[in-house]
């Protein structure tokens, strides 16, 4: 919507500094289109360097999963120096479709072991939302309210598993 109001601010300026009177009116409509119009600029660089509009919001979910046959969950290296682990690990007992937790540029994958009796893996994201509904209005159709920015897969291991590792 910023872009809207930018494009309608940028013709209104033009008419009515080319078709309009000279006259006082002329010169306050001039002042108030080119303040909406640097105004308008400056809130969409404002939102570009330092998401003026947005806020971010951690939401945390834990999932008890389980690893395959004899308590076994896989992982795999990956990268150059094989330092960050790939985990594949199934939510049901029941299911046969697994689920891989890869890291990335936005996303961070932790194992570690612990002494209780249940596996399970705490997912936190880390979105953009709007700061109010001002802000709604004005980044509109921009695409960044949800959009992600990290994800952290915390995996905690019961000590009696054991930790498979794919080649």
């Amino acid at each position: 919507m910023i872009l809207v109001i930018l494009v309608i601010a940028a013709f209104a300026l033009f008419l009515v500094a080319v078709l309009g009177q000279k006259s006082l009116r002329r010169r306050v409509w001039i002042a108030v289109l080119g303040v909406l119009l640097i105004a308008s600029v400056g809130a969409i660089a404002a939102n570009d360097a330092s998401r003026f509009g947005m806020t971010t919001k951690v939401l945390t979910q834990t999932t008890e999963i389980v690893g395959a046959a004899d308590h076994t969950i896989m992982t795999a290296p990956i990268g150059t120096a094989k330092q960050n682990l790939a985990v594949v690990y199934r939510k049901n007992l029941l299911s046969k479709k697994v689920a891989v937790a890869k890291p990335g540029i936005n996303t961070d994958v932790k194992l570690h072991r612990t002494n209780s009796q249940q596996a399970h893996v705490t997912i936190k994201r880390t979105e953009l939302r709007y700061k109010d509904t001002f802000a709604a209005f004005l980044f509109a159709g921009s695409g960044q309210n949800g959009q992600v920015l990290n994800t952290t897969y915390d995996f905690a291991i019961p000590q009696s598993w054991r930790v498979s590792e794919r080649k």
